[in-house]
């Protein structure tokens, strides 16, 4: 049987934000707390046994942040050769207790700890078998929970990239290994690329 806490949630905190302009976005205010640190904590409040922060572009900055939440660092050197980087980075903290790992953009700052909550009963109820993902209108979106039987297909990734082509492919193909899990709101889709997105 799938345990709910056996679960890992990557949360990528590594990039450089270049869209944004010449600040970090992560470390922005959005509603008096630090973008990165409205994440981290809708991870820390969940459901999953271990949270994993992968940092690189202005590491200590980020780190100095959310200092005082139990999350384990890890330090992508290669940060400026895509997301990949960081996901091929976090996986080796993936051990024989973990059932599914979820990679969580941090800047997505409208995920609450309800739905990653959410995705987790889902996977654990479905057998943990299969790649959870949230959906709303039709739309597919983030965080994605994956199972541990795919671990290895995401450890080859290159570029930045993080599993959507996986998605595409098995989508294509028809497959029912992806398990869509129906949210009540668009937060999925939202992430912070520009300035104007940090008011929204």
């Amino acid at each position: 049987m799938v345990k709910q806490n056996a679960i890992m949630v990557i949360i990528l905190a590594a990039g450089q934000s270049l869209r944004f302009g010449e600040k970090n976005k992560l470390l922005q205010s959005v509603n008096g707390r630090p973008l990165i640190e409205l994440s981290v904590a809708a991870a820390v409040s969940s459901k999953a046994k271990t949270i994993v922060v992968v940092t690189g572009f202005e590491a200590d900055k980020i780190k100095s942040v959310i200092s005082g939440y139990p999350v384990t660092f890890i330090d992508n050197p290669r940060f400026n050769k895509g997301m990949s980087t960081s996901i091929v980075a976090a996986l080796q903290q993936v051990n024989q207790t973990t059932t599914g790992v979820m990679i969580m953009l941090a800047d997505m700052h409208k995920i609450s700890s309800r739905h990653i909550d959410h995705l987790i009963d889902a996977f654990v109820e479905d057998g943990g078998q299969r790649i959870t993902v949230p959906c709303y209108n039709k739309g597919r979106g983030n965080p994605v929970l994956w199972p541990v039987s795919y671990v290895k297909e995401l450890k080859v990734l290159k570029g930045d990239h993080g599993g959507r082509h996986i998605l595409k492919n098995l989508e294509t193909l028809g497959s029912d290994r992806l398990c869509r899990v129906e949210m009540l709101t668009d937060a999925i889709f939202f992430d912070v690329d520009e300035i104007q997105d940090i008011k929204q």
